[in-house]
């Protein structure tokens, strides 16, 4: 973006669906304690043109400690499926991983001076394949 452009974008929202791998956190004692961890790659599409059909993949993971599991963490990427230099990645924290606040990390090739921020909600579901449905909604400016 030229110093003195105005910057593109605004509102955002974005869905995606695809395959997720999922492991629950469980606080307790040393032998019982397990660390959480959710995976998810999937294909949709976002309200910006160069979006307009992506994918989705990232991760988030919560550390089990002695009585809480700590607060979700992580990041996901959005890649344009027709331009494959052009990409958001974002930093994602929540207090589960049903709904976390994104932001804009970093941005490449149309949205290399990328930011922003939302939330994202996502519906898991199981079955003899692990999958999710997200929604992004929030702003992008690019």
């Amino acid at each position: 973006m030229q110093s003195g452009s105005p910057a593109a974008g605004g509102a955002f929202s974005a869905s995606y669906s695809g395959t997720d791998l999922f492991t629950a956190c469980k606080p307790g004692n040393v032998s019982i304690r397990r660390n959480g961890s959710f995976q998810f790659d999937g294909r949709g599409q976002a309200s910006f043109p160069f979006l307009r059909h992506s994918k989705e993949n990232g991760k988030l993971s919560s550390r089990a400690q002695q009585s809480v599991c700590t607060r979700w963490q992580g990041g996901a990427k959005l890649t344009s499926t027709a331009h494959r230099a052009d990409s958001i990645s974002f930093t994602l924290v929540g207090a589960s991983p049903d709904k976390v606040s994104y932001v804009v990390s970093y941005g490449t090739g149309k949205f290399q001076h990328a930011s922003g921020s939302g939330t994202v909600t996502f519906m898991r579901t199981y079955g003899s394949k692990s999958t999710y449905h997200s929604n992004w909604f929030g702003t992008l400016y690019y």
